[in-house]
């Protein structure tokens, strides 16, 4: 089990909600991610996924969100996201993003 005890992630979830979301959501948008994300914590699911990101258009049809305010939180909402997957066992899932990928490919020989 990870670190965070089943009382633990509700705790940061609500401290995470009314310090930094806050900011981000209106307190109507702000009670339904909460709600969401509680939801996907006692039932052990990840967020959706496109491709190696969250699909921010399938999360905002899951809470019940308008898609924009999502997509416009979406710098807010990872870290708590990431949060999640981490208490549920699966932090280290993902595929690097882009520009990880990028580096890591191998360079064309020198042509001499």
């Amino acid at each position: 089990m990870s670190p965070l005890s089943s009382e633990g992630f509700p705790r940061i979830l609500a401290d995470y909600c009314r310090v930094r979301l806050c900011r981000a959501l209106s307190p109507h948008d702000l009670s339904l991610v909460r709600l969401y994300l509680l939801d996907l914590f006692a039932r052990r699911e990840l967020p959706p996924f496109a491709g190696d990101a969250w699909s921010w258009a399938q999360i905002a049809h899951d809470s019940g969100l308008d898609h924009a305010h999502v997509y416009a939180a979406r710098h807010d909402l990872r870290p708590i996201l990431i949060v999640l997957e981490r208490e549920l066992g699966r932090g280290h899932r993902r595929t690097p993003n882009r520009r990880q990928k990028v580096a890591l490919r191998p360079s064309a020989p020198a042509q001499t």
